[in-house]
C-alpha cells in the first residue's frame, strides 16, 4: 500500500500496532519519503526477546536516522516504546525543526535522557509536554528542573501524571514550574502528593495567569489506614483550596480525583463566582462527558462516534487512562464550566449515570 502513495504528500502519520524494532526499520525508507509530514504517532514498538544489542543497535539507528528528512515535523508522539531508554539524544539529534508538541509516555526514560531533552534546540518553541507514564520516582530532581526551565517560555500544556514525582523532588522544580508563564493545562494525577506539599505546588500555580485547568489527585492523608477514604480531611482540602483561589483574576478550573469521586471547582473571573462540581463514579462520567461535549456543540455525528469509541463489548462507557486521559478531562472540564453557566455557582451540581436520560 505504501508504494502506491504519493508519500511526500502525507502530512501525518500513526504507527499503533504492536510493531517489533525489526518492522519499524522496515518502514524506515518510507517515512524518509515523508517531507512535509507534521504529526507523527509511534506506539507500542517493543523488542524481539531473541534480538542481540547490536542488532537492536542498527535497527533503532536505521529508523531514527530517518528523522533527518522530515523538515516539517511539528508533534512528535511516542507512547509505549522500548528503544528510548538511554537513546532519546539518537531521536533528538536528527530532528530538524524545533517541535510544538512532544509526548513520550508509558516509556522508560534515564535521568541522562532527561538531561538530553533539556538542552535539545527541538524544544525551544515546545507549546505542549507530555511525559505521563515517565517514571522518575529514582531520579534527581534537577534534569526535570532544567527541563521545565527550558520550556518555561513557551509551554501551554504540561502532562506529568503518574511520573511518581515525590514531595521533595516537586519542591525542587516548583520556582521552575512557576516561571511557566504561558501554562494553561497542568495534569499532576496520580502523583503520591501529600496534603504541605499540594498547598506549596497550588500557592505557585496559583499566580500563572494563563492557567485555567489543573488536575490533581487527592492526597495521602485523605486516606485512613485501611485505604479508606476520610471525608472529613477530604472536606477540609476543598476547604482550604476555595480559601487560595478566591483571590483569582481569571475564570480556572481544578480538578481532583479520589478513590470515591471527583470533585471539580470551577471559579470565573475575579473569584467570586467559585463552586464545586462533584463527579460520581468518575470512569463514566468522563467518557460520557465526550458524548455531551458533542451534543452541546451541536456535532451530533461526532457524538454518536464519541459513544461507539466509549462502549465496551457490554454497551457499557468507559474510560482508560491512555486513550482518554487529558483530553477528555478538558472536554469534561468546557462542559462543566458550560453547564456552571446556568448553575448557582454555590451548589454543588452532582451527575450520575443514573441521572442522564436519553
Amino acid at each position: 500500500i505504501l508504494d502506491k502513495l504519493q508519500l511526500a504528500c502525507v502530512e501525518e502519520v500513526e504507527v499503533n500496532c504492536n510493531w517489533t524494532l525489526s518492522s519499524l526499520a522496515t518502514f524506515a525508507p518510507y517515512l524518509s519519503r515523508m517531507g512535509n509530514l507534521r504529526s507523527l504517532l509511534l506506539s507500542h514498538v517493543h523488542r524481539a526477546a531473541s534480538i542481540a544489542p547490536e542488532e537492536q543497535e542498527r535497527l533503532v539507528l536505521q529508523f531514527t536516522s530517518q528523522f533527518a528528512h522530515l523538515g516539517c515535523l511539528q508533534e512528535l508522539s511516542m507512547d509505549s516504546v522500548c528503544f528510548l531508554e538511554g537513546r532519546l539524544h539518537q531521536v533528538l539529534r536528527f530532528l530538524r525543526t524545533p517541535l510544538e508538541s512532544l509526548s513520550i509516555t508509558d516509556s522508560r526514560l534515564s535521568e541522562s535522557d532527561l538531561t538530553c531533552l533539556s538542552q535539545s534546540p527541538s524544544i525551544r518553541q515546545l507549546s505542549e509536554l507530555n511525559l505521563s507514564g515517565v517514571r522518575m520516582t529514582r531520579f534527581s530532581p534537577e534534569p526535570l528542573r532544567v527541563l521545565l526551565e527550558s520550556v518555561a517560555a513557551t509551554v501551554k500544556t504540561l502532562d506529568l501524571e503518574d511520573c511518581g514525582i515525590r514531595d521533595a523532588q516537586l519542591t525542587a522544580i516548583l520556582p521552575a514550574l512557576s516561571r511557566c508563564s504561558s501554562l494553561t493545562t497542568f495534569n499532576y494525577l496520580r502523583n503520591p502528593v501529600s496534603v504541605t506539599a499540594l498547598e506549596a505546588l497550588l500557592v505557585h500555580t496559583v499566580h500563572l495567569s494563563h492557567l485555567s485547568l489543573e488536575m490533581y489527585s487527592t492526597p495521602l492523608e485523605v486516606y485512613g489506614p485501611q485505604g479508606g477514604q476520610q471525608q472529613w480531611r477530604l472536606n477540609q482540602l476543598r476547604d482550604k483550596l476555595m480559601v487560595m483561589v478566591e483571590s483569582l483574576r481569571q475564570s480556572r478550573t481544578v480538578w481532583f480525583t479520589a478513590a470515591t469521586q471527583d470533585f471539580i471547582m470551577c471559579s470565573r473571573s475575579g473569584g467570586q463566582d467559585a463552586g464545586w462540581i462533584l463527579l460520581h463514579d468518575p470512569p463514566v462520567v468522563l467518557s460520557l462527558l465526550q458524548v455531551l461535549y458533542d451534543i452541546v456543540q451541536n456535532r451530533p455525528s461526532a457524538a454518536w462516534t464519541s459513544y461507539m469509541g466509549a462502549a465496551g463489548s457490554e454497551g457499557k462507557i468507559h474510560s482508560s487512562s491512555h486513550r482518554w486521559g487529558l483530553r477528555a478531562r478538558g472536554l469534561a472540564a468546557n462542559l462543566l464550566c458550560f453547564r456552571a453557566k446556568y448553575t448557582k455557582a454555590s451548589d454543588p451540581c452532582v451527575l450520575t449515570w443514573h441521572q442522564i436520560q436519553w
